[in-house]
């Protein structure tokens, strides 16, 4: 069961699920703020320390010690590994996105000229270049 606490909602995500990175972290306390900063909105490295129950003795250690830890290597390895995680799953939507824009009678041709060369790109059939 979820908490809430600073108004966040603290996350909960079976072991299991961890990537590589995500397991690296020293303790779950560690990996509940790695998750708190991927649900923000903006980045409040304060709220997600206190999110995953720091203790802080003063608001000016809390941030000092929650600017540390947002920029501790193996944080921004977690960081990335769980952006990587919602990119993928968003590939769907791009796709459908993208195939209304190069299909679509609505689009300009430019717009269209644009996603048919990303399409291309990606698909490994890049223009030659002389």
């Amino acid at each position: 069961m979820a908490k809430v606490s600073y108004g966040l909602v603290e996350p909960e995500l079976p072991k299991g699920e961890y990537g590589p990175k995500m397991k690296a972290l020293p303790n779950d306390r560690w990996r509940v703020f790695v998750l708190v900063l991927m649900q923000q909105g903006r980045r409040d490295q304060t709220a997600a320390y206190r999110a995953a129950g720091f203790s802080t003795k003063s608001e000016n250690a809390a941030r000092v010690e929650a600017h540390k830890m947002a920029h501790d290597p193996r944080v921004l390895d977690a960081l990335h590994e769980e952006a990587g995680k919602v990119l993928r799953n968003l590939v769907p939507m791009a796709l459908h996105v993208i195939e209304g824009i190069v299909g679509g009678d609505d689009a300009k041709n430019a717009d269209k000229l644009t996603g048919i060369k990303m399409v291309f790109d990606r698909a490994g059939l890049h223009g030659v270049a002389e």
